[in-house]
């Protein structure tokens, strides 16, 4: 007993855990309501024009690179200012970049008109509404992007996890709604746009204490040269990390016929489930490792990291472990008896999620030090990946052979990586706030 109590003390003391637990529990909410969301839409919807949704939702995922990006370079510059106590330079960062992402966002939505047509026809959609209301619901992601990039990075896990879970909760009556009362494909869409609305409303209100004027005199500058240094490499790893996890949903879409694409489409939301349970641990992770930046003896944020990769490791495999042992019961419960096709390649599809989810921890733990001679390596992966596909793809069960192999591949290179900027980083003379180089 006393070994427990003793445990317990420590895991409470230990802000990954601590940490992780609130957003983790918020997280896990709004993700059991993203399952119900796809349970609904799967049975509402049928195969074919279920497999369509899930292009939609790849294309937002491409389409929210930059909103992803920016979140990390806010996280990644808020949370010093929030452990240095300056809430001058907190005010003063939150204002220009909610000001500014309202100009990006009307720019965006242009450019989502202009391409609509053309993306519709290379995923053999049967409307381009559709991909002109993804796009009005990236709008309304974008301009929430800076208020939970700003909860992240205060550590206001509490408040971002409430509105989120907002959201979840308000599209999935909003879209179920829609969609029984004939609205279809575009009702399910228009149910996400309702909830991204709503959730930015409120995402203003933990954030209140940010609404008074900064003081020019005694602010630091943070908008500078640096943050706009980082960035570019943050867009490149951004991009890539994200194509690793979307283009093969994208691409099965285009090369598979329209029932394949839809087993398709329902396998990569089940398959993904391990990657939903750790986002969270990832997130939390980050926050805490850009507090690390300055630091002279990074040995805490390596723990950190390590801590980070072992239970990412564990959540992922027991989720593969208990699609081996039960592959049926979890397509009956989450898609329906209609997508049993799918049950051979639902644990393969994990095992990859697996090394993309090891993956992600790393390259967040690089990006939170700025470290960044690991882009390349992303780089390589997403051209492998693309070419593959590109070349074969003709069953989903080659889809999963070469995603493996890509992943592996991809984990390999990063995990040498990681160990160098380790080595490096543990040695007595080095200047951890500094932007490493890509060469």
């Amino acid at each position: 007993m006393n070994l427990i109590r003793v445990l317990i003390g420590r895991l409470k003391h230990n802000q990954l855990v601590s940490h992780s637990a609130v957003f983790f529990i918020g997280t896990i909410v709004a993700n059991v309501g993203n399952y119900f969301f796809h349970l609904i839409m799967a049975r509402l919807l049928g195969v074919t024009e279920y497999g369509e949704l899930q292009s939609l939702l790849s294309l937002l995922i491409v389409f929210g690179i930059p909103f992803a990006v920016i979140n990390i370079v806010i996280v990644n510059y808020a949370a010093p200012l929030q452990a240095a106590d300056d809430q001058n330079s907190l005010r003063r960062l939150w204002r220009w970049t909610n000001i500014r992402l309202l100009a990006v966002g009307g720019l965006f939505g242009l450019l989502v008109v202009a391409i609509a047509a053309p993306v519709s026809r290379f995923l053999n959609l049967s409307s381009v509404w559709g991909v002109m209301l993804i796009g009005l619901s990236g709008v309304i992601a974008l301009i929430i992007m800076p208020n939970r990039a700003f909860l992240q990075g205060t550590k206001k896990f509490v408040g971002l996890s409430v509105n989120i879970a907002i959201e979840v909760a308000i599209k999935l009556i909003s879209a179920g709604l829609l969609v029984w009362f004939g609205w279809r494909l575009l009702g399910a869409v228009s149910g996400m746009i309702i909830g991204a609305l709503f959730a930015y409303a409120v995402s203003f209100v933990p954030l209140r204490y940010l609404w008074s004027k900064p003081t020019e005199a005694t602010a630091t500058g943070i908008v500078s040269r640096d943050l706009f240094k980082y960035s570019g490499p943050v867009i490149v790893s951004r991009l890539c990390l994200t194509l690793l996890y979307v283009l093969d949903v994208i691409l099965a879409k285009h090369f598979l016929s329209p029932e394949l694409a839809g087993y398709y489409g329902g396998l990569s939301v089940l398959g993904r489930m391990g990657f939903f349970l750790t986002s969270p641990i990832v997130a939390v992770m980050f926050s805490l490792g850009s507090e690390h930046r300055a630091a002279t003896d990074l040995k805490p944020h390596h723990q950190l990291v390590t801590q980070t990769l072992l239970l990412t490791g564990l959540i992922t495999l027991a989720v593969m472990i208990s699609y081996l042992v039960l592959p049926k019961l979890f397509i009956f419960v989450l898609l329906g008896a209609k997508f049993y096709a799918i049950l051979p390649f639902l644990w393969p599809f994990a095992l990859m999620m697996i090394n993309y989810s090891l993956i992600n921890v790393l390259v967040h733990s690089f990006l939170s030090i700025h470290k960044l001679r690991f882009v390349p390596i992303l780089v390589g992966g997403v051209i492998a990946e693309a070419a593959a596909l590109w070349l074969w793809h003709d069953s989903i069960a080659t889809f999963l052979w070469v995603l493996n192999v890509v992943m592996v591949v991809v984990l390999i290179g990063l995990g040498i990586e990681y160990w160098r900027t380790r080595l490096i980083t543990l040695g007595p003379t080095v200047a951890t706030s500094s932007i490493e180089p890509l060469t």
